[in-house]
């Protein structure tokens, strides 16, 4: 096998595989990684905090706010993330 073609064929599957691994984790256009503020921000609020804004005049009402799912997981990017 000549060497040019070596190379081609290797190439190839170096392409196939990322493309593999980008698409099996999200298809993200940046690398994320895992993070534990991101995770702790879908908790929800504890009922000292909620009392706090009542008393102030901010009552929460649970059926109006918006269902927010921050995911906190790795996802091979097509350019680099911050770490």
């Amino acid at each position: 096998m000549k060497r040019s073609t070596m190379i081609h064929v290797i190439s190839g599957f170096i392409v196939v595989s990322a493309s593999g691994a980008w698409l099996a984790t999200g298809r993200e256009g940046y690398t994320r990684w895992p993070n534990a503020k991101l995770a702790q921000s879908d908790a929800p609020a504890a009922e000292i905090e909620d009392d706090l804004f009542a008393d102030i005049g901010f009552e929460t009402n649970d059926e109006s706010t918006a269902d927010v799912n921050f995911q906190s997981r790795f996802a091979l990017g097509l350019a680099p993330g911050g770490i």
